[in-house]
C-alpha cells in the first residue's frame, strides 16, 4: 500500500506535468516514485528525464495537519492569532525549507 506522502507526491507531479507539458511541448510521464528524487519522469518521445522533488510548504508549523483535519488551526507567533503575518511568519519557514532542499545531494 502506498503511503499518504507518496500519493500526495504522485498527484502533485501529475498536476505539474499537466501544466508543464503543454507549456513546453514535452511529453513527460511519471516513470518512478522514489525518495531522491521524489519523482522521475520520462519524456515518451525523446527519452529525456525530468526529476521532481516535491516539497510541502506550510504557512505555520502545524498548518498541513490542520488542513488535513488532524489538528488545531495554528496561531501566528507574530500576531498571536490565526491571522498570518506573511513576511515574518511564512517567508522564514519557506526560506529554511527551500535552503535545506537546495543543499540536498541528488547523486544517482
Amino acid at each position: 500500500m502506498e503511503s499518504e506522502k507518496k500519493l500526495i507526491e504522485e498527484k502533485t507531479a501529475q498536476l505539474f506535468l499537466s501544466l508543464y507539458n503543454p507549456a513546453y511541448g514535452t511529453h513527460f510521464e511519471i516513470g518512478d516514485l522514489g525518495e531522491t528524487p521524489d519523482v522521475t519522469c520520462i519524456d515518451s518521445e525523446t527519452g529525456s528525464f525530468l526529476y521532481l522533488e516535491i516539497s510541502l510548504l506550510e504557512n505555520l508549523p502545524g498548518d498541513i495537519a490542520y488542513q488535513l483535519g488532524r489538528g488545531k488551526r495554528p496561531h501566528s507567533p507574530t500576531t498571536k492569532t490565526t491571522v498570518i503575518d506573511f513576511l515574518n511568519d511564512v517567508v522564514p519557514l519557506w526560506r529554511n525549507r527551500l535552503e535545506k532542499k537546495l543543499l540536498a545531494s541528488y547523486d544517482e
